[in-house]
């Protein structure tokens, strides 16, 4: 974890298992079928907002698809990111300009516990911020606030706190890139958006806010400077669960020394 900066996106899995993060920061696991699909969802939505027809924005994903995202469900993906378009929600204007997949990055100092005392980079790609939006109370948000779009099969709800840190850290990068408060203002759930008996997509519920502040955000933030420090101590805690199933390693062999062969067979 020391180096060269740290994929925002990684905070996820740091999240879930420290060791997870650090096998697949040395060998790095290769893309599967849901991954892709996600990918190309993202794609078509992204030049959407960028101005594109829906007809002409599918036709460039799909021949970028065998380089891009091989993997994807090529229908599945093209059906949600018809729903996206349809739902006026979605307005192109309503992201802010140049926003998607916006390359950002944020520096945090090492926590106190840290004992390379470097600081932490963490650089991502934004999936979009979006201009004032009104929450399902009418309250409106006002400023630039991070979407963050995800296609996975987990609730919404859940999405909100399993992808806090890269919420937390996508946040402050953006503020550090803009200047002025960006906050976060939830998940796109695209899986809201698979039509179930002609569901109006304007009635789809694919939005999850985050109703957090920025002060907020620099605490979450904390816990990962906190994590990361126990890394570079050489402290690195193993949390079994179901993302073993894509862990270079296997669990528990992982536990008795796997982990440190891993690390070590890689950068020798």
């Amino acid at each position: 974890m020391n180096g060269e900066p740290k994929r925002v996106s990684a905070l996820n899995s740091l999240k879930k298992c420290p060791g997870l993060v650090c096998a697949r920061t040395v060998a790095p696991g290769d893309s599967g079928k849901a991954a892709d699909t996600g990918t190309a969802v993202g794609r078509m939505i992204q030049l959407w907002h960028e101005g594109k027809q829906f007809e002409d924005l599918q036709r460039q994903a799909h021949e970028e698809m065998p380089t891009d995202f091989p993997l994807a469900d090529w229908e599945g993906a093209r059906e949600r990111a018809l729903f996206y378009c349809a739902d006026p929600r979605n307005r192109p204007d309503v992201v802010v300009p140049g926003s998607c997949e916006l390359t950002v990055e944020c520096r945090l100092e090492p926590d106190e516990d840290d004992p390379t005392g470097e600081p932490i980079v963490l650089s991502g790609h934004v999936d979009q911020i979006r201009w004032a939006f009104p929450d399902q109370s009418g309250r409106e948000f006002l400023g630039m606030r991070v979407w963050d779009v995800k296609d996975g099969r987990a609730s919404g709800e859940d999405m909100v706190h399993d992808y806090a840190y890269q919420l937390a850290a996508y946040s402050v990068a953006c503020t550090d890139f803009f200047e002025e408060d960006v906050t976060p203002g939830g998940i796109i759930r695209t899986k809201g958006y698979t039509p179930r008996g002609g569901v109006d997509p304007a009635e789809a519920r694919a939005f999850f806010h985050t109703p957090w502040s920025l002060d907020a955000c620099h605490a979450i933030l904390d816990q990962v400077r906190y994590m990361i420090g126990q890394i570079r101590a050489g402290a690195i805690a193993r949390q079994p669960g179901s993302w073993c199933r894509y862990c270079p390693l296997s669990f528990p062999d992982c536990v008795a020394g796997g982990l440190e062969r891993h690390i070590t067979n890689h950068l020798s």
